[in-house]
C-alpha cells in the first residue's frame, strides 16, 4: 500500500512541475526531477519483485519524463575553446549566514585563487574574518550586510562601472560590473533572489529574475550571470530567463552538479547555484568545490572569451 501511495505521489508531482506558473507550490514541485526519477525506479523495482508487473509498467512514462529532463544536463559537448586561449577563473559561493567555519572558506579561497569571486550571504563578520584573503583582490565591490542579502564581488581583473543595483523585489540587491579580460569585454551580474518559502517570496524571486532578463536583453556584450538563484533549471521561470536573456546553463554537457543542501549526498541535492553565459562565452571547465561549512557548495568556472589575448 505504501509503495502504491508513493508511486502515485511521485507521478502527480512529476506532472505538477510543468504548471509551475499557475501556483508557487506547483513551481516548488518542479525542482526535484532527479528525486522523482530515483523514487519511481525504486517503486517500479519493488512492485516487480512483488509480482505486480502491470503496476510497475504504468510508472514507465513518468520514469521516462523525469529521465529525459535529467539527461538534458548530460547531453551535448561542452564548448571548450582553443587550447591556447587564456581562461578566466571564476568562483561563486553562498557563505550561509549561519556558517562560522571561517578557516575552511579561507583555505578554499587560498587554494583556488579565482580571478573573480562572488560571495553571497556576505555579512560584516565574514568581511572581517576574510579580510586577509580578500585584501589580495585590488578591485572590490562590497555590499556586506547584517542579513542574508549581503554580497561581495572581488576581482583581479579591473571592474568597470561596478555598482550595487537596488532591489527589484524583496530585500536582495544585485551586483553589476563590466570587466575587460584579455581585450574582450564581459558583463557580470551577481544575484541572490529570495528563497521561495512562501507565495510572497516566490513572487519576489520571479520578479527579480524577470528584471534581470529585461536588463540583459538590452546589453550587447558577452554576459556572465552568477549566484544562488534559488531555482533549478526545471522551473518554467528559469526557462523564461534563459530564453528571454539568450543565456545557456554552464552545466550543459557536464551533469547536474547538485549544490544544495551540501550536507546531503549528491542524488538528494538540487542545483540552485548557477553560472549562466551568453553565446559569446565558452566554458572550459565547470565544477563544484568542497564543503566549506556552508549549506551550499562553491561553483568554480574557467571561461574563455573568443578573440581574447
Amino acid at each position: 500500500m505504501l509503495i502504491c501511495f508513493l508511486s502515485v505521489l511521485a507521478c502527480l508531482l512529476t506532472l505538477a512541475g510543468f504548471w509551475g506558473q499557475a501556483h508557487w507550490l506547483l513551481d516548488l514541485s518542479s525542482h526535484f526531477r532527479l528525486q522523482y526519477l530515483l523514487g519511481l525506479v525504486l517503486c517500479s523495482l519493488l512492485l516487480t519483485l512483488k509480482g505486480r508487473l502491470h503496476l510497475a509498467l504504468t510508472l514507465l512514462p513518468f520514469v521516462l519524463i523525469n529521465l529525459a529532463l535529467v539527461l538534458r544536463c548530460y547531453l551535448g559537448l561542452p564548448e571548450l575553446g582553443e587550447p591556447g586561449l587564456p581562461s578566466l577563473r571564476v568562483a561563486s559561493l553562498n557563505l550561509w549566514i549561519s556558517n562560522q567555519d571561517y578557516p575552511a572558506v579561507t583555505r578554499f579561497l587560498e587554494a583556488e585563487q579565482p580571478d573573480v569571486l562572488l560571495l553571497m550571504e556576505f555579512t560584516h563578520a565574514w568581511e572581517a574574518e576574510l579580510e586577509s584573503v580578500l585584501a589580495t583582490y585590488p578591485y572590490q565591490l562590497n555590499a556586506a550586510r547584517g542579513d542574508y542579502s549581503g554580497m561581495g564581488l572581488y576581482s583581479r581583473v579591473p571592474l568597470l562601472e561596478a555598482e550595487v543595483l537596488p532591489p527589484v523585489a524583496g530585500l536582495t540587491p544585485w551586483l553589476k560590473a563590466r570587466l575587460v579580460w584579455e581585450g574582450r569585454p564581459l558583463l557580470l551580474l551577481g544575484s541572490h533572489p529570495p528563497a521561495p518559502r512562501s507565495a510572497e517570496s516566490s513572487a519576489q524571486r520571479n520578479v527579480q529574475l524577470a528584471a534581470m532578463a529585461s536588463y540583459l536583453v538590452q546589453q550587447a556584450e558577452p554576459v556572465l550571470v552568477l549566484g544562488d538563484l534559488n531555482i533549478t533549471d526545471w522551473s518554467p521561470y528559469f526557462q523564461v530567463l534563459l530564453r528571454q536573456a539568450k543565456l545557456r546553463d554552464s552545466r550543459w554537457g557536464r551533469g547536474l552538479q547538485t549544490s544544495w543542501p551540501a550536507f546531503l549526498p549528491a542524488p538528494l541535492r538540487i542545483a540552485i547555484d548557477h553560472a549562466l553565459v551568453s553565446p559569446g562565452v565558452l566554458v572550459r571547465q565547470r565544477r563544484l568545490g568542497p564543503r566549506v561549512g556552508s549549506d551550499h557548495l562553491p561553483v568554480l568556472l574557467e571561461l574563455v572569451l573568443p578573440g581574447a589575448g
